[in-house]
């Protein structure tokens, strides 16, 4: 029965688990301003931002390396703010509380699966994972309230970078593939010739 199944590639799975990080998002952010009494907040999101030329010119291990540094960081960075949200959150926010757990749940998932697509790669768990000590603690409770609202941007902005990432890893990765693929079968052909020459 399981092998009728139908087995997802790795970047397809990568690129679903990144559109229902940013679906959730949108309504985790809302609830998270409507609770912490924000109007609004226009933090910068330089985190995720890169020029154009660079981004293209990158490689597809730079490209990956670059996605899971920052989903390493911003788990992180979402335990200390829910520790954090623990203590601030009145217990009529208890859903809130709850939402953000889920949030984590599912960035830790992701990070899992582009580690997945990293070992294909070749790249070490142990590349990405030097990201201690890259978030200030401590501060007022306005400042953890907004550190809170600043790392939920930061994963909205990544969960819609790391789509145009991996689609284009997945692109390169299926380009390389299919020419692997087309330089065996001419050996192959050139193989069989020699031999039918013999």
């Amino acid at each position: 029965m399981e092998a009728n199944v139908p087995v997802q590639d790795p970047f397809s799975l990568v690129i679903q688990q990144l559109r229902k990080i940013n679906a959730d998002l949108t309504s985790l952010i809302q609830k998270y301003v409507q609770a912490q009494g924000f109007a609004n907040l226009d933090i910068p999101r330089e985190s995720a931002s890169m020029d154009v030329v660079n981004w293209t010119e990158m490689t597809a291990e730079q490209r990956l390396l670059a996605n899971l540094t920052a989903f390493l960081e911003l788990e992180r960075r979402l335990e200390r703010v829910i520790e954090e949200q623990k203590e601030l959150l009145h217990p009529q926010e208890h859903i809130l509380h709850g939402d953000l757990h889920n949030m984590l749940g599912q960035v830790a998932a992701l990070r899992e699966q582009l580690e997945q697509i990293g070992e294909i790669f070749g790249l070490s768990r142990g590349n990405s994972s030097d990201t201690d000590g890259m978030e200030v603690v401590g501060g007022s409770v306005f400042d953890k309230k907004v550190r809170g609202y600043k790392v939920l941007k930061e994963l909205s902005v990544w969960s819609i970078r790391s789509v145009r990432d991996i689609l284009k890893i997945q692109r390169e990765r299926e380009k390389y593939v299919r020419e692997s693929m087309k330089e065996a079968e001419t050996l192959m052909e050139r193989v069989e010739t020699h031999i039918g020459r013999e």
